[in-house]
């Protein structure tokens, strides 16, 4: 069911295999029923020039958690993220700075594994768990059921 593929040098794999297989046992049985695999994939060099940040997917009864840029451990904003997403940030403990024109965030490596256990596996969880519910529903209601289900079971819950 978890499988780890080698980890590209210019990145950090937030999960471990040992960390997902905690969680996912913490999980009620009926939320992770029928689900195949959790893939932890390894970063390419095309994703690390790419500016499109994906933390994770779900498809098809599979869940696949991308690896992190090293290079976006630090980033710098113009303009700051939603605050909803400053939130999850913040929630995981990465350090949060206001600058002369910029918004600095910075993850090491315990805030990183946290934003990626409390938040991103947990939002695929709850893809899955929505999934009979694709067909009838809008891709903002899809996404916003996956938040919902992230904030309840991954930051309320503390798995």
């Amino acid at each position: 069911m978890f499988h780890q593929l080698k980890t590209h040098p210019d990145f950090v794999a937030p999960l471990k295999p040992h960390h997902t297989i905690s969680l996912v046992s913490k999980m009620p049985a009926k939320f992770v029923e029928n689900l195949e695999a959790i893939v932890l994939l390894g970063g390419t060099t095309k994703q690390r020039k790419s500016a499109y940040r994906r933390y994770g997917v779900y498809f098809s009864n599979k869940i696949f958690i991308h690896a992190y840029p090293k290079c976006q451990l630090e980033r710098r904003y113009k303009h700051a993220p939603k605050p909803s997403i400053l939130n999850e940030y913040k929630r995981a403990g990465a350090r949060i700075e206001k600058l002369s024109s910029t918004l600095s965030i910075q993850f090491d490596k315990h805030s990183l594994r946290k934003f990626f256990e409390q938040d991103v596996l947990v939002h695929e969880i709850g893809h899955h768990v929505d999934r009979a519910n694709f067909h009838r529903k809008t891709h903002k209601k899809i996404e916003g059921f996956a938040e919902w289900f992230a904030t309840h079971y991954g930051f309320h819950a503390r798995l």
